[in-house]
C-alpha cells in the first residue's frame, strides 16, 4: 500500500497576480504579496498600490481570522468547536461559534440542493477510507461495514442556526467535516479583511481556492488559469479574466490511495459511501463567493459531469467539467461558464 498526495492539476492557478487599492486600477503591475501557511496548506493575499504601513496590521489580522476559522472548523484540532461537537453525543442544541454555524447552514443548503451528493456529516466516511484526521487505513470497508457507517450520517440529522449560533444532531454518534467547504469560506472572510482597509483591487488564495476582486494593473482584469490535470506535469488549457468572485476545483487527483493497483479518491459519495469511480477527473466553479464555489465545486464532482452539469444547470452555476475519455480529457462547461470572459492575452 502506498498513500499518493499530488498537486491537483486542475487547481486555479494565478498567471499574473495583480490589482489595486483605490477605487481606481492602478496603473503599474506591482502587488505587495502577504502569505504563509494554513490549513495544512498556503495562503497568499496580493495587493497592487498597497501601502507598506499597513502590512502589519493587515497580516496580523490575516493571521487572526486564519486561526479563527481553524479554530472553529478544523478536525485535526483535538480542542476546534468542530471537533468538540463531533465527540459530543448531546443532541440537544450546542453552542458553537457564528462562523462554523454559517458555514454548517451553507453545506447543508448544498446538500439539501443536490440531495446529499454534498454532506457535511460525512465525516466517518472519510476517516474510513484513510482520508480524516485520524485516518487508519486498513482495506476497504466491507459491505455490512459500509451499510453500519452509512446508518451514522446524514445530513438530514443536522440542524444548524444564527440566533443563537448552535448546531444539534439527531444522532449521538453524528460528525461532520467541512473540508470541502471551509477553505472557500476563510477565502471570504480574508477578502473581507482586505477590503475593510480600503483596498478594491486585490486576489486572496488558500491551497487553490481563490477570490478576486477588481483590477490587477490599469484596466487589466485578473487573468486566472484553469489546468489540465495529469500525473507528470501540467498545461494550462483555459484562462478566464475576472474581476470579481469565487474559483475553486475539485478533483480526483489532488489526493487518493492506491492499493494494489487500485485507486481509491479522496472524494467519496456520501449517497454510496463508497469513493466515486467515474469518469470525471476534475470540475471548477465560478461563484459570487469562494465558499459556495467550493462547496459546488465537490458536489458536482461527487454528481460526475453528465449529472453534475445538469444540476449546475438548474441552479445557474458557472461550472466546468474534466472528463477521462480514451487516455485523454473532454472538457464541457455550462451556458454560464462558457459566457464568462476569456483571457485574450493567454
Amino acid at each position: 500500500m502506498r498513500v499518493m498526495r499530488m498537486v491537483y492539476s486542475v487547481l486555479i492557478l494565478v498567471v499574473s497576480l495583480l490589482t489595486s487599492c483605490s477605487a481606481e486600477p492602478p496603473a503599474a503591475p506591482d502587488a505587495a504579496l502577504i502569505s504563509g501557511a494554513t490549513m495544512g496548506t498556503t495562503y497568499q493575499v496580493r495587493v497592487p498600490g498597497f501601502d507598506e504601513d499597513d502590512r502589519v496590521l493587515l497580516q496580523a489580522q490575516i493571521e487572526s481570522e486564519l486561526e479563527s476559522v481553524n479554530a472553529a472548523m478544523s478536525t485535526y484540532q483535538p480542542d476546534s468547536a468542530i471537533s468538540r461537537f463531533n465527540q459530543s453525543r448531546d443532541t440537544d442544541w450546542v453552542p458553537v461559534p457564528e462562523s462554523l454555524a454559517e458555514v454548517v447552514l451553507a453545506a447543508l443548503q448544498i446538500a439539501v440542493a443536490t440531495e446529499g451528493a454534498f454532506d457535511p456529516t460525512v465525516a466517518p466516511l472519510v476517516q474510513r477510507w484513510g482520508f480524516g484526521s485520524q485516518s487508519k487505513w486498513l482495506e476497504p470497508p466491507a459491505a455490512d461495514e459500509l451499510s453500519q457507517l452509512l446508518q451514522t450520517i446524514g445530513y438530514r440529522h443536522l440542524k444548524a442556526r444564527l440566533a443563537p449560533p448552535a448546531l444539534q444532531k439527531a444522532l449521538p454518534e453524528l460528525s461532520i467535516d467541512l473540508s470541502a467547504i471551509a477553505k472557500g469560506y476563510a477565502v471570504d472572510r480574508l477578502a473581507g479583511i482586505v477590503d475593510s482597509f480600503g483596498y478594491r483591487h486585490y486576489l486572496v488564495e488558500i491551497g487553490g481556492e481563490l477570490r478576486v476582486s477588481g483590477f490587477r494593473h490599469a484596466a487589466q482584469p485578473w487573468r486566472v488559469g484553469v489546468e489540465q490535470p495529469a500525473e507528470d506535469g501540467s498545461v494550462v488549457d483555459a484562462s478566464l479574466a475576472l474581476t470579481a468572485g469565487g474559483v475553486a476545483s475539485s478533483g480526483d487527483y489532488r489526493n487518493f490511495r492506491e492499493v494494489q493497483g487500485k485507486r481509491y479518491s479522496h472524494i467519496i459519495d456520501p449517497r454510496t459511501g463508497v469513493p466515486v469511480e467515474h469518469r470525471t477527473a476534475a470540475v471548477t466553479v465560478v461563484a459570487n463567493t469562494a465558499m459556495y464555489a467550493d462547496g459546488w465545486a465537490t458536489a458536482l464532482m461527487v454528481l460526475g459531469a453528465e449529472r453534475g452539469a445538469d444540476y449546475a444547470q438548474r441552479h445557474s452555476l458557472a461550472a466546468r467539467f474534466v472528463e477521462h475519455d480514451a487516455g485523454q480529457f473532454r472538457v464541457t462547461a455550462t451556458s454560464l461558464y462558457r459566457q464568462l470572459p476569456a483571457d485574450a492575452g493567454r
